[in-house]
C-alpha cells in the first residue's frame, strides 16, 4: 500500500508539471517535496530492483543512506527539464519536454549546453563549479566527418550517463586515444568528474581528463565565436583558463604542444598581443607561431636576427640531450658570448620560398579539419636547414658538447657542484667568469705578469685556490687541477696528462703562460723529448749541480730534433724547470719498473743512455758513475759501459771525450782525443734522429719509467702488449689514426685492468687520462654516451657502443 502511495505521488507531481508548460523553473518546494513519514512505511526489504512506471523514463540506482526524497530540476534553464525523485538506494528520473515561447531555439544548440564561467551544474548528484563547460544530452560535432559512427560532441557532459563514483579510473585505464564523454567507462566519467569538481588543477590527474576538457574550449573559440558575441567576450577568459592548465600539465609533452600552439593561434585571429616568442617554452621541432613570425618578419625587412631570436630558433631544431636539459642557462649564457662573437648584432637571413601555414590543427576530432589563421604570405624562416642557420646551429652544438664533461660528472656526483673536479670540466669561458675563482686568477696574474715562468711552492698555491687539494692529491684530484689552470690560460708542471707525474705539498711546481690551442695531452714526439730530457736533468745533475746552459743547449736540439710545436717547447721547458727543481734524481724508484723487460729490451735502453750522454760530445766520470748505476739496476755488468761507450764511438765514427778520473782497478779508460781550441762540440742532428727512429721500442719503455703516475707493480705487465708495428691504420669514424689503432685493441674486451689499460696506451703513444676523455667526448657526440668508465681501477666498455662499432 506504501508503494501505491508513493507512486501516485510522483504521478500528480508529473501531472502538474504538464499542466504548467510556460514555467521551467520546476515544481515549488510544496508541491514537490514528499515528507518523510509519506515513505516511512515503505521497506526495503520489499523495494523491487525496478519498476516500468508510465512517465518515469529511466531508473538508476545510487548510494544508500539518503534520507530526503526531491523533486529538483538538474538544469532549470534548459529546455529539456529533468526531475530527480531519490529513495533509499535508487533515484527515479521523470523527463519532460516543455514547449518555449522561443521557437526558433533549438534544444541541442551551443548556448543553451554551454555553462558560462562561475556557474554550477549538478552531475550525478555531485555539484561541479567553475563552468566553461557542455552540458546536456544533445549536442552534435561541429565537424560531421569526424566519425563515421557517432555525431556527439567529445565534450558534452550528458547528466544521464551512468558515474561510479565508486571505484574512479583515476589512472585512465579505460580511457581510449580521443576521449568522448559519450563512450567513457562510468569508472573514468566519474574520475573526470573529480577532476572538474577539484577546480581542474590536480597535477597528477591523467592527461586525456585535461583533454577532455581542453576539447570544449576549442569548441567554444573556433567554432561559437563565429556566431556568438557572448562566445567572443569570453576569449580573454578561455586564455587565462589554457594558461593556468599549461602551468600546470605544460611538462606533459602532447598538450603543451597543443596548448601553447592554441594560445597562438586566437591571439592571431583575433588580434591580441603576442608574447615573446624568446620566452615560450616550446618543447624541440616545435616551432610557435610567433617565433616564426618574429623570424619571417626580420627577413621581410632585411634586418639582423639578434642573438635571443636565433636561440630560440636554433634550440627547437633538435633535441640536445641530457648536457642541455641539465644545464640549459650555463648553455644559454655561453651561446650568447659565442654568437656576438660569430655574428655581432646578429645574423641576416633572407627570406625564402617556403611559406608559413598560419593554421590551428586542433586537438578534438570534433573539429578535425585544419583551422586556417591568417592567409597573407610569410617566409617560414624554421624550414631551412642549410646556410646560414647551420652555422648557429653548430655554434650551439660546440656549446653543448663544452658542457657535456660536466653534465656527466654532475649526474654520478650530484652534490658536487662546487667541486674542484666539476669546475674543471667548465669551459674555460664560464671559468673566466667564476667570481669563486678571481683570487685564484689574480694570483697567476700576479706571479707571471713579467715572466713566462714562475717557480712557486704547491702549499702556496693550493692556499689561494678556493677547492683545495690534500697534501698528496690522488690522480683524479691533479688530472683537475691541471683542467683548471689550463682553462684560466695557465700550465702547470708537473702535469700528470704529460706524464710528469703529481704534485707534492713540499714541492716546487711551475707555471706558465699557454698559448692558444694548446695541447691537453702528450705527442709521441712531446713524449719522447721528455723522457730523454729527463735523463739528460739526471745525468748533468749526478755530480751534484745542473748546469743549466748545458740542459738548455741540449734541451733544444732535442726539440729541433723532434719537431716540437711552439706549444710543446713551453711545455718541454717548463718539464726541464721542474725537473731540476727535484732534489737529486733516484734512481732505485726505477728498478720495479725495469724488473720485467728482457735482455734485448735493456741492452737496447743501454746504448740510448750512451747516445744521451755523449750528445755534447763527451762524457765526464760524473756521467760514467750514473750510467753504471743504471747499468746495474738494468741487470748488466756495470763495467760494461766503458766498451759500450768505446763501440758507440767506433759505430757512429765519432770520437767521444771522456775525462781523466782516478784510476780504476778492472778496467781502462778509452783514450783521450785531442781537441783545437775552435772545435765545437754539437750535435750530430741527423745521427740523433736516425737512432730516434730506430728505436721505437725504447721510447716505450723511456715513457714508462718515467711516467710517474704507474704504479710500481704495473712494469710485470708491459711485456704483455708489445709496440704497434708500422703499418697502414683504418681510421675509425671520428678517430684519429692513433686513437683509432687504440680503439680497436681495447674493443677486444668488455674490461681492462687500470694497469693493463695505461700499458695499452702507452704502446700506442698515448697517455691514459687523455685517452679517457678523448674518446668519451668522441663517442658521446656519436653515440650521446660515453664509451669508457673508469671506476676501482678498472675500464668498464659500454656493451652497447661496443656494437656500434662494427670492426
Amino acid at each position: 500500500m506504501a508503494f501505491e502511495q508513493f507512486f501516485q505521488k510522483v504521478r500528480d507531481a508529473f501531472a502538474h508539471l504538464l499542466k504548467q508548460p510556460s514555467q521551467n523553473s520546476g515544481l515549488s518546494e510544496s508541491e514537490t517535496h514528499l515528507e518523510e513519514s509519506e515513505i516511512a512505511s515503505i521497506s526495503q526489504e520489499n523495494t523491487p530492483e525496478q519498476l516500468k512506471i508510465p512517465d518515469i523514463e529511466k531508473l538508476i540506482p545510487i548510494q544508500k543512506n539518503q534520507t530526503n526524497i526531491d523533486l529538483k530540476p538538474i538544469i532549470p534553464q534548459s529546455v529539456d527539464t529533468q526531475f530527480v525523485v531519490k529513495l533509499d538506494d535508487f533515484q527515479l528520473k521523470i523527463s519532460t519536454t516543455t514547449k518555449s515561447d522561443k521557437a526558433n531555439k533549438s534544444p541541442t544548440s551551443d548556448s543553451n549546453c554551454w555553462v558560462p564561467e562561475g556557474h554550477s551544474i549538478q552531475v550525478a548528484g555531485r555539484s561541479i563549479p567553475g563552468g566553461l563547460l557542455y552540458v546536456g544530452t544533445k549536442l552534435k560535432i561541429v565537424s560531421e566527418q569526424a566519425y563515421s559512427y557517432d555525431l556527439t560532441e567529445p565534450a558534452l557532459i550528458n547528466p544521464t550517463l551512468t558515474v561510479n563514483f565508486r571505484a574512479p579510473d583515476y589512472t585512465g585505464q579505460n580511457m581510449s586515444y580521443w576521449p568522448n564523454y559519450a563512450h567513457l567507462h562510468p569508472t573514468s566519467r566519474a574520475a573526470y568528474l573529480e577532476w572538474l569538481i577539484s577546480g581542474r588543477s590536480d597535477p597528477n590527474a591523467y592527461i586525456g581528463y585535461v583533454f577532455l576538457f581542453f576539447y570544449g574550449l576549442e569548441r567554444r573559440v573556433f567554432h561559437d565565436t563565429k556566431t556568438s558575441a557572448e562566445a567572443k567576450a569570453e576569449i580573454p577568459i578561455l586564455l587565462n583558463e589554457v594558461e593556468r592548465l599549461l602551468q600546470i600539465y605544460g611538462t606533459n609533452r602532447s598538450f603543451s604542444s597543443y596548448a601553447c600552439s592554441f594560445l597562438q593561434a586566437v591571439r592571431l585571429q583575433h588580434g591580441l598581443e603576442l608574447p615573446d616568442p624568446v620566452l615560450e617554452d616550446f618543447y624541440p621541432e616545435v616551432f610557435p607561431l610567433g617565433l616564426k613570425l618574429a623570424l619571417a618578419q626580420k627577413a621581410v625587412r632585411e634586418e639582423p636576427i639578434p642573438v635571443d631570436l636565433a636561440y630560440a630558433w636554433v634550440t627547437r631544431m633538435q633535441r640536445w640531450g641530457t648536457a642541455f636539459d641539465r644545464c640549459q642557462i650555463a648553455i644559454r649564457a655561453l651561446f650568447t658570448q659565442r654568437f656576438a662573437e660569430h655574428y655581432g648584432e646578429g645574423l641576416i637571413v633572407k627570406p625564402n620560398k617556403t611559406a608559413i601555414k598560419l593554421e590551428y590543427r586542433p586537438a578534438s576530432q570534433s573539429l578535425n579539419r585544419a583551422i586556417p589563421i591568417l592567409k597573407e604570405y610569410l617566409p617560414d624562416l624554421t624550414a631551412l636547414s642549410g646556410k646560414p642557420i647551420k652555422g648557429v646551429l653548430e655554434l650551439l652544438t660546440s656549446c653543448v658538447q663544452s658542457f657535456e664533461a660536466y653534465s656527466r660528472y654532475l649526474g654520478r656526483n650530484p652534490d658536487a657542484v662546487d667541486s674542484l673536479k666539476a669546475k674543471a670540466l667548465l669551459p674555460a669561458e664560464v671559468l673566466r667568469t667564476d667570481s669563486s675563482l678571481q683570487p685564484l686568477q689574480a694570483f697567476l696574474e700576479q706571479k707571471l705578469i713579467e715572466n713566462a715562468y714562475a717557480e712557486v711552492s704547491f702549499s702556496e698555491l693550493n692556499t689561494i685556490m678556493v677547492y683545495s687539494l690534500p697534501d698528496k692529491p690522488d690522480k683524479t684530484e691533479a688530472l683537475a687541477l691541471a683542467q683548471l689552470l689550463e682553462k684560466l690560460g695557465v700550465g702547470l708542471e708537473p702535469d700528470i696528462r704529460f706524464g710528469t707525474g703529481k704534485p707534492q705539498l713540499n714541492e716546487t711546481v711551475i707555471l706558465f703562460k699557454l698559448v692558444d690551442k694548446s695541447p691537453v695531452e702528450p705527442s709521441p714526439a712531446f713524449s719522447t723529448a721528455l723522457s730523454v730530457l729527463h735523463l739528460a736533468v739526471m745525468v748533468s745533475a749526478s755530480d751534484g749541480h745542473i748546469a743549466h746552459q748545458e740542459r738548455a743547449h741540449f734541451q733544444q736540439h732535442i726539440e729541433t730534433i723532434l719537431g716540437l710545436s711552439p706549444a710543446e717547447k713551453m711545455r718541454l721547458h717548463a718539464s726541464g724547470k721542474w725537473l731540476e727543481t727535484q732534489s737529486g734524481q733516484s734512481t732505485t724508484g726505477f728498478k720495479k719498473r725495469l724488473e720485467s723487460f728482457d735482455l734485448k729490451q735493456r741492452q737496447e735502453l743501454a746504448h740510448f743512455l750512451i747516445m744521451i750522454a755523449n750528445a755534447d760530445g763527451r762524457i765526464d766520470p760524473a756521467e760514467i758513475k750514473i750510467l753504471k748505476k743504471i747499468y746495474t739496476l738494468l741487470g748488466l755488468d756495470s763495467e760494461k759501459v766503458y766498451s759500450d761507450i768505446h763501440v758507440h764511438q767506433t759505430a757512429e765514427m765519432e770520437p767521444v771525450l771522456v775525462q781523466q778520473a782516478q784510476t780504476s782497478l778492472g778496467h781502462r779508460i778509452p783514450k783521450t782525443v785531442d781537441r783545437s781550441e775552435s772545435a765545437t762540440f754539437k750535435l750530430d742532428l741527423a745521427l740523433v734522429e736516425k737512432k730516434l727512429q730506430q728505436t721505437q721500442e725504447v721510447q716505450n719503455l723511456l715513457q714508462t719509467i718515467f711516467d710517474d703516475t704507474a704504479k710500481p707493480e704495473d712494469s710485470k705487465q708491459e711485456t704483455l702488449i708489445s709496440a704497434p708495428e708500422e703499418v697502414q691504420v683504418i681510421l675509425l669514424k671520428g678517430f684519429d689514426a692513433r686513437h683509432s689503432a687504440l680503439l680497436r685493441d681495447l674493443l677486444n674486451r668488455e674490461s681492462w685492468e687500470r694497469s693493463m689499460f695505461e700499458t695499452l696506451c702507452q704502446s700506442h703513444s698515448l697517455m691514459a687520462e687523455g685517452v679517457l676523455e678523448s674518446i668519451n667526448d668522441v663517442c658521446f657526440q656519436l653515440f650521446d654516451d660515453a664509451l669508457l668508465e673508469d671506476e676501482d681501477d678498472t675500464i668498464t666498455l659500454n656493451p652497447e657502443l661496443i656494437k656500434e662499432f662494427a670492426l
